[in-house]
């Protein structure tokens, strides 16, 4: 859904037809249509073992699921 390739920061806004912006309670890294900061954190805290090897952040996003 875009979290793990670092497509999304603080500042980001889903659109208000998007369904991860209805807050479902499995969709836990968004909350009011925007990202989670605790969220934004976790993934930051991943981001050089992701992005190892020269991976791209989508890459590590791919290889992490």
């Amino acid at each position: 859904m875009g979290f793990m390739n670092d497509k999304y920061s603080p500042d980001s806004r889903l659109p208000d037809d998007d369904v991860r912006g209805d807050e479902p309670e499995w969709m836990r890294c968004f909350r009011d249509g925007r990202p989670a900061p605790e969220w934004l954190a976790r993934r930051g805290a991943i981001r050089e073992i992701r992005t190892s090897g020269g991976r791209s952040p989508v890459q590590g996003a791919l290889a992490w699921i």
